[in-house]
């Protein structure tokens, strides 16, 4: 894929590859019923797990803080997902 070319031209790590391309297209369908059911499993809200993620990468050095602080106010942001 194109990400791999980037990489190799940019002399970084893509961000995808074909694998786990592959993964996203192919697994677009997913229910959680029995893990609810069985498990007691309950999903988090997507913004809250994508804000602790950009926590998480922020913290771990990972992310610029002034990345962080933008994602976080798009994150806060009505139309947002």
């Amino acid at each position: 894929p194109l990400s791999a070319l980037f990489g190799r031209l940019a002399r970084t790590k893509p961000l995808f590859t074909p694998d786990s391309l592959y993964y996203l297209r192919s697994n677009s369908e997913s229910n959680h019923g029995k893990a609810s059911r069985e498990l007691g499993y309950r999903p988090r809200p997507v913004r809250e797990s994508i804000a602790d993620t950009v926590k998480w990468l922020k913290d771990a050095g990972m992310l610029e803080p002034s990345r962080a602080r933008r994602y976080r106010k798009h994150l806060a942001s009505p139309a947002c997902l």
